[in-house]
């Protein structure tokens, strides 16, 4: 037995509930088991009991055994002296309030169904596999889990929303330099996301919304600061850049310490490069200088992708690199599955986390319908649920697998998901 399961039992009332009688055989009623405290204290607050027909209002604390109490220190800590009912899995000893009274106990070892305790175990047992409840799932509705894909989806978003918050106070409240620099992050993907991310902080917003509208010094900018730019070309224009940037380095005090090799491009597709994506960024900042307006003020999912679906410059239509000619026609404009990148990991979280900002629903709204239009993504991770019935219909869903595997399932936290619940219920 385990306490985590003791408290699932006493939350869900998981037990028989006619006929409760305290250790010395007072009657017991419970009329709100209470709510769950995870910080210290007791382990339920603002219970109410009858006992004896008398309502008791105060805490519950739970043990394997009742003894527990004395080994946890609970009979010299004030805290404790509020507990009308203490809830054991076997009472072995009488415990007494400070004052020498006995505390009022409920003993549940004989009032569980076995087979709750089976399912239990048998989900505790599975450690060959990612998924704890992989043999029981058919004990399950699909509706529970249903809900707790979008359950879990949710709450991923929120984890980002706060991340984006944390930001916000690095950055002097400034939501456009916020959203500029989560931008930059997301055009990294996770091979250059950190290198992006310096690029962001080491090139002022100010300065990309004064040239925004010229193309050749936007990216001259860009590409200097990112250490890109060779020192000489056999492109007139390549040139024309490095000359430009030479000049706004001097002019605006330009402080750059990236350098080439900082960037990862070995085993990556030349689509993936960091010149592309750069170049793919240009294009979106030489269009759209307020990042944050544009999503405030965008309801349409379908907007923001054709917004997202620009051509590139016109040197990269045909290049992956300085003075490297590209084959593939397909660097003209980023495709299906890096706009869901940018949708999931830039866009609906500065929205959501805009929305607890401000208190505007509305952003919260728009990020998850944004997400319900989205395709679901195709990771080694949401692959694992692809021989099960969990709902992978679009992005919510694929976020909502992802935050079931890291937070849930890894952990086995079982008793805290709608799913290891139906089963055990069922």
């Amino acid at each position: 037995m385990q306490e985590k399961l003791l408290h699932y039992i006493w939350k869900t009332r998981s037990f028989q509930q006619t006929d409760l009688q305290t250790t010395d055989g007072n009657s017991i009623n419970i009329v709100f088991p209470g709510y769950h405290n995870h910080d210290a204290g007791p382990d339920f607050s603002e219970s109410s009991i009858l006992i004896d027909k008398v309502r008791w209002s105060g805490s519950v604390e739970i043990h394997i055994k009742s003894s527990d109490w004395l080994r946890h220190k609970h009979q010299v800590d004030k805290a404790y002296e509020n507990v009308v009912l203490h809830v054991v899995w076997e009472a072995d000893k009488t415990i007494y309030y400070q004052d020498g009274k006995s505390i009022p106990t409920l003993a549940l070892k004989h009032l569980v169904n076995p087979e709750l305790l089976k399912k239990y175990q048998l989900l505790s047992e599975q450690h060959l596999s990612d998924i704890p409840c992989h043999q029981l799932l058919h004990k399950s509705k699909p509706i529970d889990r249903l809900n707790m894909v979008e359950k879990a989806g949710t709450e991923r978003l929120s984890h980002k929303a706060d991340h984006v918050l944390n930001m916000l106070k690095s950055c002097n409240q400034d939501w456009e330099e916020v959203s500029y620099r989560l931008l930059f992050a997301a055009y990294g993907m996770k091979v250059n996301k950190q290198t992006f991310a310096e690029l962001a902080a080491r090139t002022p917003f100010k300065l990309v919304r004064k040239y925004h509208k010229d193309s050749s010094t936007l990216q001259a900018m860009l590409y200097g600061q990112a250490g890109l730019l060779p020192i000489n070309s056999t492109d007139k224009w390549v040139n024309e850049l490095i000359d430009i940037y030479r000049f706004i380095q001097h002019k605006h005090n330009l402080d750059t310490s990236i350098s080439r090799i900082q960037w990862k491009f070995s085993k990556m597709r030349p689509s993936n490069f960091p010149t592309i994506r750069l170049a793919q960024l240009s294009s979106f900042l030489e269009k759209h200088n307020s990042i944050f307006e544009l999503l405030t003020q965008t309801e349409s999912y379908q907007e923001i992708s054709k917004i997202m679906g620009q051509p590139v410059p016109h040197y990269w239509q045909s290049h992956y690199d300085f003075d490297k000619t590209s084959k593939q026609a397909s660097l003209n404009c980023i495709g299906t599955q890096f706009q869901l990148h940018l949708t999931i990991n830039a866009f609906t979280p500065v929205l959501a986390a805009a929305s607890k900002y401000f208190g505007r629903p509305d952003y919260l709204d728009r990020a998850m319908i944004w997400l319900e239009l989205a395709d679901a993504e195709q990771n080694k991770i949401t692959k694992k649920y692809s021989s099960f019935e969990f709902p992978r219909e679009n992005a919510l869903h694929s976020q909502g697998l992802l935050e079931l595997y890291s937070s849930y399932c890894q952990h086995k936290k079982c008793l805290s998901c709608n799913i290891g619940a139906s089963i055990l219920s069922s």
